[in-house]
């Protein structure tokens, strides 16, 4: 009898030494997993260590481990609040552990990654709400050298992926703006010309008529005979400005819309003919009522059939 209980005692020694040693293996796996980072595995181990030796401070090692494994998750979906309290979790943990230690030690390092990173969330939020001020007061330039002057990082992290596709789009409806903006001030710029030049010859037109009366007595083949400019409709009795309005209307490319008119507007310094084209905006299909817009304006040399284009 005492032989059997002596054989019991030394198996049921065996059999809690093996188990040790098979907890101690599941540790050094946790630990070493948790070393390269590896926090799911390390919470594998741990479970398994815990099944085998059923140590509470295992428990609370592995609700660290799950910590780092929510705050990294956080992290990649761009909740930043949510990644802040999962490693301030682990920073304040109360176990004293080998792996607990190792992982406040990265802790530490991803907080300091964590603020920079809600540094740079909170700057493009700014600039973000800034642009759009500017864009709301017409300040297009500002806002496009806002824009320009923002260096966007390398590898911007998955968090600021919104933020950054907004920025694009704020950068594309000013660019918007802008070119629309430059093209109103060409086409007022154009137009001033066109009103100068009428200005500047009213008082010629005057003056060429008074010498018409006056030269009333001359001969018969003076009136008739006329030179190139005796025609008001044609330059030498070859080229009138209908052929010249085709002329404007092939150059400026609206020659096969129906939408778009060219039409005479006068004759400048020159002698060379002044065209606007401007399209016609249909606004109510009903009624056929809309308004004309202008598309740009045109002179025509009618000696040498040559057209510029006045508002480039």
């Amino acid at each position: 009898m005492k032989k059997i209980y002596i054989m019991f005692t030394v198996v049921a020694l065996f059999l809690v030494a093996c188990s040790s040693d098979v907890y101690q293996e599941h540790k050094d796996e946790a630990l070493e997993a948790i070393k390269e980072e590896r926090y799911e595995d390390a919470k594998e181990a741990l479970e398994a260590a815990y099944d085998e030796n059923g140590e509470e401070e295992d428990l609370v090692i592995i609700n660290d481990v799950e910590s780092m494994i929510w705050f990294l998750h956080a992290l990649d979906e761009g909740k930043l609040v949510d990644a802040r309290t999962y490693v301030t979790a682990i920073q304040e943990s109360q176990s004293e552990s080998e792996e607990t230690s190792l992982l406040k030690e990265q802790a530490s390092s991803k907080m300091e990654e964590l603020e920079k990173l809600e540094q740079t969330y909170l700057e493009l939020e700014e600039l973000l709400a800034e642009v759009s001020g500017l864009y709301e007061e017409e300040n297009y330039e500002e806002a496009m050298e806002k824009i320009e002057a923002y260096e966007i990082p390398e590898e911007p992290h998955g968090s600021l992926a919104d933020l950054l596709v907004q920025l694009e789009e704020w950068k594309g409806r000013i660019e918007e703006a802008i070119e629309i903006r430059e093209n109103e001030a060409a086409e007022e710029a154009a137009e001033e010309e066109v009103e100068e030049e009428v200005e500047v010859e009213e008082p010629a037109e005057e003056a060429e008529g008074n010498t018409d009366n006056t030269n009333s007595g001359n001969s018969s083949q003076d009136t008739a005979g006329g030179g190139a400019n005796s025609d008001s409709d044609t330059s030498d009795g070859s080229f009138n400005k209908e052929e010249a309005a085709e002329l404007v209307a092939e150059f400026a490319g609206v020659g096969d819309n129906s939408s778009y008119q060219v039409q005479f507007d006068h004759e400048n310094d020159a002698r060379q003919w002044v065209f606007q084209v401007f399209e016609i905006v249909i606004t109510d299909a009903n009624t056929n009522e809309g308004h004309q817009t202008t598309w740009g304006w045109y002179s025509v040399d009618p000696n040498t059939k040559n057209v510029v284009d006045l508002m480039d």
